[in-house]
């Protein structure tokens, strides 16, 4: 179990290449910095019991794709809830 997201940047807008000359840009220090904010992002918001759930949230950017992503076992139920408790809201 755990939960797995991934954000490609061609979505938002950056395109791989200028559209008129078709001349490739290269987003890698721009995807090291967006990985970092969004990692920053996801843990800021995360609850924190016994901080295994905090410390299990790994992040990778490649090419145009960031992917965040957590092996914890109880994630899923803290993100979305269960049927005997809601989700809690990121902010209030």
């Amino acid at each position: 179990m755990g939960l797995y997201a991934e954000l490609d940047l061609h979505s938002l807008g950056f395109w791989p290449e200028t559209r008129n000359a078709m001349i490739p840009v290269d987003y890698s220090m721009g995807n090291e910095m967006f990985k970092s904010l969004f990692h920053t992002a996801v843990s800021a918001s995360c609850p924190i019991r016994t901080g295994n759930l905090l410390g299990s949230i790994h992040c990778e950017a490649e090419d145009m794709v960031i992917r965040i992503y957590t092996e914890c076992p109880y994630a899923q139920y803290v993100e979305y809830g269960t049927w005997k408790q809601m989700a809690q809201p990121y902010f209030e």
